[in-house]
C-alpha cells in the first residue's frame, strides 16, 4: 500500500509541475500580447513606413508607397526618426528625389540601393553617418552635398553612380 501511495504521490507532483509550466507559459505569452506596443511590432506599417521601436525613437525599415519626391519625416506618429535601416528604400525606383529630414542621424548599409531614378538628394545638417553602399545603382545621381556634421562614411557608399558628377 505504501508504494501505491508514494506513486500516487509522486504523480501528482509531475502532474503539478507541467500545470505550473503551462500556466507560466500562458500567462507570459497573454502579458506580452496584451502589452503589444511599437517595440515589439518590428512589422509596423505607418503612413507607408515599416518601423522598428528603439524606445522612444524609431528606425524606417522599409518604405512602402511608390510616390517620386518624398520627404524622410523627422517623427512619425510622435516617435523620432532617427535613422533610415537596412535596404529600407532599396529598389524604390520610382523615387527622383528624396529629403531626408532633421532628427534622422544614421542612413544604413544599402538604404537607397537600387533606386535606379533618383536624381536629387538632400540630406539633412543632422546626419552623422552614412553607410557602407547606401546609394548603390543611384546610377541618375548627378550631384550631392554632404552635411559638415557626418563624420562617418562606409566604403563604397556611391559605387555605379555613374552620372555622379560633383559631390559637396
Amino acid at each position: 500500500m505504501s508504494v501505491s501511495f508514494a506513486l500516487i504521490v509522486f504523480i501528482a507532483f509531475i502532474w503539478s509541475t507541467v500545470l505550473t509550466c503551462i500556466v507560466i507559459v500562458i500567462s507570459a505569452s497573454t502579458s506580452k500580447s496584451s502589452a503589444r506596443s511599437l517595440s515589439d511590432n518590428s512589422d509596423a506599417i505607418i503612413d507607408r513606413y515599416a518601423v522598428i521601436d528603439g524606445t522612444n525613437n524609431i528606425e524606417i525599415t522599409k518604405y512602402t508607397g511608390n510616390d517620386t519626391d518624398i520627404t524622410i519625416p523627422s517623427s512619425i506618429n510622435n516617435y523620432i526618426v532617427t535613422e533610415i535601416g537596412f535596404q529600407a528604400f532599396s529598389n524604390c525606383d520610382t523615387l527622383t528625389a528624396i529629403t531626408i529630414s532633421n532628427n534622422i542621424t544614421s542612413i544604413d548599409y544599402c538604404a537607397f540601393a537600387y533606386c535606379y531614378s533618383v536624381k536629387d538628394i538632400t540630406i539633412s545638417n543632422s546626419v552623422t553617418s552614412i553607410g557602407d553602399l547606401a546609394f548603390l545603382y543611384c546610377s541618375n545621381l548627378t550631384s550631392i552635398t554632404i552635411p559638415g556634421n557626418v563624420i562617418s562614411i562606409g566604403s563604397s557608399v556611391f559605387s555605379n553612380c555613374g552620372n555622379l558628377t560633383s559631390i559637396f
